[in-house]
């Protein structure tokens, strides 16, 4: 991650700033995970129904992901590359 600190970000410093960074990248992987999860099921799906609710799970999934690299650009970091 490079270091691009947004003036308005949280001063959070040394191994706490390591820390959250962290914790942050380890969320985003999680819905990233989740958005993948719900993507491929819906692929899958022969029922429109379920199809459309599992890529809206997705897409919800996808928009956490979004809130936390927001978390993680304000510390001055690039979004995380999915490790899934």
């Amino acid at each position: 991650m490079k270091n691009n600190r947004n003036p308005m970000a949280p001063d959070v410093a040394g191994s706490s700033r390591l820390h959250l960074l962290e914790i942050l990248a380890s969320n985003w992987q999680a819905e990233m995970r989740g958005f993948a999860t719900y993507q491929a099921m819906a692929e899958r799906e022969p029922d429109p129904q379920r199809q459309r609710a599992l890529r809206l799970l997705a897409t919800a999934e996808k928009h956490h992901a979004q809130l936390w690299a927001e978390r993680i650009r304000a510390l001055g970091e690039s979004e995380p590359v999915y490790q899934g």
